[in-house]
Order: structure tokens, then C-alpha cells, then sequence
């Protein structure tokens, strides 16, 4: 009986002690010496930081290369006009306001015409 005791004892004290022994930690040479082993940098990125992101396309002065043609699944779009590869129904063919082509002649560079687009309203 008398072990048990000394043993619940034992117990209740390691309990009581655990609180404080918070208090006692390494010394601060010991935690500046792991910090300094460690070398690495935390840091935290906002939940809607990527919603706040701008950027833009290459602004090269390099002349960009592009195509005459546009060609699609359907056809190709030139200078000629549409050529279609196969008969549509009458129904693609009919004018819809809410599908547009642009169409940009290659003397205009291509950051000039977004930031043009990106003016008109709508």
C-alpha cells in the first residue's frame, strides 16, 4: 500500500510541476545558436493577395511576328475574308452581339491594342 502511495504521490507532483516547467527552457545562446543553424525565413502571404496581383505582358521593343491568317476549326480568317473548311448551318451563321472578333493590323504591337481595349467601357 505504502508504494502506492509513493507512486500516486509521485504522480500528483509531476502533474502540479508540468505548469511551470514552461518557465525553464534552454538558455538564449542555445535558442539563438538553433536559429542561427536553421537559416530559414518564414513569412505569410494574405488570403486574397493573388486577387490583388497586377502584371503585365513583355514589354519588349523586339517586333513581334504574327500571322496573317488566323486559322480556327472552322476556317481561316485572312485578309480575303473567312474561308470555311466545311458547311456550317445556318444557325452559327447568324449575327450574335455577344461573340466579337478583333482583328489587329501587325503594324500595332499587341500592349498597345490591350491597353486600347482596356479603355473602352463594357
Amino acid at each position: 500500500m505504502e508504494r502506492r502511495v509513493r507512486l500516486a504521490l509521485g504522480i500528483l507532483i509531476i502533474l502540479l510541476m508540468s505548469p511551470w516547467s514552461s518557465m525553464v527552457g534552454p538558455e538564449d545562446d542555445e535558442t539563438q545558436r538553433l536559429v542561427d543553424e536553421r537559416d530559414v525565413e518564414f513569412f505569410s502571404i494574405r488570403t486574397d493577395a493573388y486577387s490583388d496581383f497586377v502584371g503585365t505582358y513583355a514589354l519588349s521593343d523586339v517586333e513581334e511576328e504574327r500571322l496573317i491568317a488566323a486559322e480556327s476549326r472552322i476556317g481561316t480568317f485572312s485578309s480575303n475574308g473567312l474561308e470555311l473548311l466545311r458547311p456550317l448551318s445556318s444557325e452559327v451563321l447568324e449575327p450574335r452581339l455577344d461573340v466579337q472578333l478583333f482583328l489587329v493590323d501587325n503594324d500595332r504591337h499587341m500592349a498597345d491594342v490591350r491597353n486600347d481595349l482596356s479603355e473602352i467601357p463594357g
